[in-house]
């Protein structure tokens, strides 16, 4: 899908669609690697 046709299908403006994205993928990554952080630190805790 084009970002064209999913602003289209969410009755958004290109320019919106693609902010709306960008900041839902800022969310997505920034979580992953908190979690992966938590993880880690789990991990270093456990091994002393």
């Amino acid at each position: 899908m084009t970002l064209s046709e999913l602003a289209a299908e969410l009755d958004l403006s290109s320019q919106a669609a693609s902010e709306r994205l960008r900041r839902g993928i800022r969310t997505l990554v920034q979580t992953v690697l908190d979690d992966q952080l938590l993880d880690d630190r789990e991990f270093d805790s456990d091994s002393r």
